[in-house]
């Protein structure tokens, strides 16, 4: 039984599970706040992008050349809305290459709210880590 405000059962194993599968993905997978600060960073981001460690905290947009930052703000307003959206972007500020596949999807807590948005960028066809 389970009593208000309290976790599910298996519900820890579970989010142990979905950090640990986060952790392991080739592609760059962050989290980030309904409000657009990252909360999160794959292994995979700390091998292609520079000052990864340093990353937590920031505004998502913030990772983005100057010009697409807007366009960065928006897609996060969008996401945290509830729609998911997959996008070609410029390479993140840093990293080389042509462009990247970004999608934005949104968590929802029990309530139906979003909690987290999840980023995932894809390196180009060809680059090393692709995903396909």
């Amino acid at each position: 039984m389970t009593h208000m405000g309290a976790e599910p059962r298996g519900t820890r194993t579970v989010s142990r599970f979905s950090l640990a599968y986060l952790r392991g993905r080739r592609e760059c997978v962050f989290l980030l706040t309904p409000g657009g600060r990252i909360s999160f960073v794959s292994d995979s981001v700390r091998t292609r992008l520079p000052n990864a460690d340093r990353l937590a905290g920031r505004d998502w947009w913030d990772l983005w050349p100057e010009d697409t930052r807007d366009a960065q703000r928006g897609a996060v307003r969008d996401a945290s809305r509830g729609n998911a959206l997959c996008l070609r972007v410029a390479a993140p500020d840093g990293a080389d290459g042509p462009d990247w596949e970004q999608t934005l999807s949104p968590i929802h807590n029990s309530d139906g709210g979003v909690e987290s948005v999840l980023a995932v960028l894809r390196p180009p066809a060809g680059q090393p880590g692709e995903s396909g």
